[in-house]
């Protein structure tokens, strides 16, 4: 069997996690390869950082000196964004044989059983799409490991507004069931099955687009899992495999995402993808309650970008055609339908 680990790096964002996040990523690895005889793993790694900064290269490229592991990564010269490098390393790992692939981000420390449980859960259940793990918040400035959820996956309601069930909770707050479905997973971290997901990927000439790169950055990930659920494809939530996070974006303030020059890209990225998926779902025939509920989200959305966001209202106006056209395979299947108004009942207990 053979796996890709796949994460992105970009500028001091990162490298002050590496020294913590490699250590633990090659001590969840070496102990599934201890049980796992058959496991062959290649670490894909795309580099974001401005060209003039070196940092995560030359640490990386030293890390991985040794040559104990097997990996490759991609200098950009540009930021290339989420979805972007994903998709270059999905692609690759297509290529190269890749059964499973495995997304992760570079701020997250885990449980020495972490992969081993999420390899050992899709042996069991090969027709699974993506195994979510569970993720708790990682307190980075104390270095202290919490109790509390950072996403037991994502969950929606009937507004279409998405959210990571459990986020801020404790733990045993929040009790779910072993091997619960999920409407779908955080970019933060998931496992891939690659046979699954291939159903949800747009072919652009020999190039497959996984997620869609209309979205530089947030929300790719809700767009990946409605898609995999739009073809009967199933997300589950795995407790047993445990990671944790150091949450970086604030939801909670939402002034502060709106006049803090820090957050206004990020926020104006959120919101343009926000529109990509309405926009794309809209002619879905949902419940009267849902198609009402969402229509009013959407017209909050767009009073909110009058005021606030005038300039990705604009983009998204001209982008819309390309929606559409990179939208032409999603199901309308009745049944797969109810099942997301099930998820959206079931909201965050």
């Amino acid at each position: 069997m053979k796996l890709s680990i796949a994460f992105i790096t970009y500028n001091n964002n990162s490298l002050k996690y590496l020294p913590f996040f490699l250590p633990s990523l090659f001590s969840t690895i070496n102990q599934a390869k201890s049980n796992l005889v058959d496991l062959d793993i290649d670490i894909l790694i795309v580099d974001n950082s401005d060209t003039s900064f070196t940092g995560n290269f030359d640490f990386l490229s030293n890390a991985f000196s040794d040559k104990k592991y097997d990996y490759k990564i991609w200098r950009s010269s540009s930021n290339l964004g989420f979805a972007k490098a994903y998709n270059l390393m999905l692609n690759w790992s297509l290529q190269n044989k890749s059964d499973l692939f495995l997304v992760i981000n570079p701020d997250v420390v885990f449980d020495d059983l972490f992969l081993e449980k999420l390899i050992m859960a899709h042996k069991l259940d090969n027709n699974i799409a993506v195994w979510v793990p569970k993720i708790l918040y990682w307190n980075f400035n104390l270095n202290k490991k919490t109790d509390i959820i950072d996403s037991y996956g994502l969950g929606l309601n009937k507004f279409h507004h998405f959210f990571d069930l459990g986020q801020g909770k404790k733990q045993l707050q929040y009790l779910v069931e072993n091997n619960r479905e999920v409407f779908g997973f955080t970019g933060a971290g998931a496992l891939f099955n690659l046979s699954q997901i291939l159903i949800s990927a747009n072919l652009v000439g020999d190039y497959l687009e996984f997620f869609d790169e209309l979205m530089f950055m947030y929300k790719e990930d809700i767009d990946l899992s409605y898609r995999l659920q739009l073809a009967g494809k199933k997300i589950i939530f795995l407790p047993e495999a445990i990671m944790y996070h150091d949450r970086t974006l604030s939801k909670k303030n939402i002034f502060k995402k709106i006049f803090d020059k820090e957050k206004k890209i990020s926020n104006s990225r959120s919101f343009l993808n926000q529109l990509i998926i309405l926009y794309k779902i809209k002619k879905i025939p949902f419940s009267f309650v849902v198609r009402f509920s969402t229509k009013f989200r959407l017209i909050f959305l767009y009073i909110y970008g009058f005021l606030f966001e005038k300039q990705s209202l604009n983009n998204f106006k001209k982008i819309r055609s390309q929606i559409k056209e990179n939208n032409t395979n999603l199901s309308i299947n009745r049944e797969i339908i109810t099942k997301i108004e099930t998820f959206m009942k079931g909201l965050d207990l």
